[in-house]
């Protein structure tokens, strides 16, 4: 996990949601595996060394890094480490206006996916380097949903604030399919967790999923976004395992 080094509050979720993002584009490279999240957040609350904590996950490099948000920049160290002899592979410091945190973030991750050896495909090089929407606002309000929407214990409020936040993002962009994915999740997520069960959140589910699809046919997410729909919401179970 990244530290969060923002002196304003307010800024406190862009750390996790950067790691999370980075942690998506990785994990869509072929020739990297990439340990999930959940994995890796315990490390967050209890500090280890890079060497133990490679040992721990089976892994050869580590990524660290920190990020700071002050006033409309973005700051962020980031650096890949050879776990077997604790030397830096790659180090790098971004110091950008916020609205380009997209490119920050395309760029970590080819920058990563160079000094580890693994080759991009055609069609992986595209995806990191498409920017899932052009408004840079939208984006930024994708990102602090996204925060809550992975906060631990998936309580009632931090999922009404994750659904605010997309659906703000949205009408900004409305075409923002990536959104119209976490926001499906989100409805999800309230019927899942058996706050709100009715039939209109099940059909918001999934006119946001089909949204996703529709404006992103080879969008991941939005095949795992439809797949919830069919998992959870309708359990059709062949249906879903299709989708994922």
């Amino acid at each position: 996990p990244f530290d969060n080094r923002s002196p304003d509050s307010a800024h406190a979720y862009f750390a996790g949601a950067l790691h999370d993002e980075l942690l998506t584009q990785l994990s869509r490279v072929r020739g990297l595996r990439v340990i999930s999240r959940t994995s890796v957040m315990e490390y967050a609350a209890a500090p280890r060394s890079v060497r133990d904590i490679a040992g721990e996950l089976g892994v050869a490099s580590v990524v660290e890094g920190s990020v700071q948000v002050l006033d409309d920049r973005l700051r962020v160290n980031v650096q890949l480490i050879d776990a077997a002899t604790d030397e830096h592979i790659w180090a790098e410091r971004y110091d950008r206006p916020m609205d380009n945190v997209f490119e920050v973030q395309s760029d970590i991750a080819q920058r990563i996916v160079a000094a580890v050896g693994a080759t991009l495909t055609g069609n992986e090089a595209m995806a990191m380097a498409a920017a899932p929407t052009e408004d840079p606002e939208a984006y930024l309000l994708y990102l602090q949903g996204l925060e809550y929407h992975r906060r631990p214990g998936y309580l009632r409020r931090n999922l009404e604030i994750a659904q605010e936040l997309y659906e703000r993002a949205l009408a900004l962009d409305p075409a923002f399919a990536l959104a119209h994915a976490a926001l499906s999740e989100v409805h999800g997520s309230m019927a899942w967790h058996r706050y709100d069960c009715t039939p209109e959140r099940l059909a918001w589910q999934r006119e946001a999923a089909e949204t996703a699809l529709r404006l992103a046919p080879d969008l991941p997410q939005a095949h795992f976004a439809m797949g919830s729909v069919y998992y959870r919401g309708l359990m059709d179970w062949r249906a879903a395992l299709a989708e994922y």
